[in-house]
């Protein structure tokens, strides 16, 4: 929960709760502690996903007009998405989208100035224009 959540569940405003965590450190180290564990629980959960893992499962089936626990195992593959998430996250000097470069003069100490401009595409009508001033 965020801390205006928390704030809203014991009915106070969250400038009050932050009031509290400033008084009480062994409140903000709790929260802190809290926060660490569902972050690892997270971490834990989409590292399955992204490679894949099986559950035992529980069912309740008729069998000859009786119910039945029947339990069985359920695979779950490997999610390319979480793989993509994972590795963007955990390994951005190998797998982040763009690539930086350096560019440098023709000594390739100092570094080389580039200006970009944003051109407006040319229009049909600007296009017969220019072919007639030539």
């Amino acid at each position: 929960m965020t801390d205006r959540e928390i704030a809203g569940h014991f009915g106070v405003t969250a400038e009050t709760f932050c009031r509290w965590k400033k008084a009480h450190p062994e409140l903000a180290e709790a929260m802190q502690g809290a926060r660490a564990i569902a972050d690892a629980r997270v971490a834990a959960s989409l590292y399955q996903r992204a490679v894949g893992y099986s559950m035992e499962c529980e069912d309740v089936k008729m069998v000859a007009g009786e119910p039945q626990i029947v339990r069985y195992r359920k695979t779950f593959p490997p999610d390319v998405t979480a793989q993509i998430f994972w590795l963007k996250n955990r390994r951005p000097d190998l797998w982040r989208d763009r690539t930086e470069s350096a560019v440098t003069g023709a000594t390739g100490r100092e570094p080389v100035r580039l200006t970009v401009e944003h051109v407006k595409p040319v229009t049909a009508q600007a296009q017969e224009g220019a072919h007639d001033d030539r």
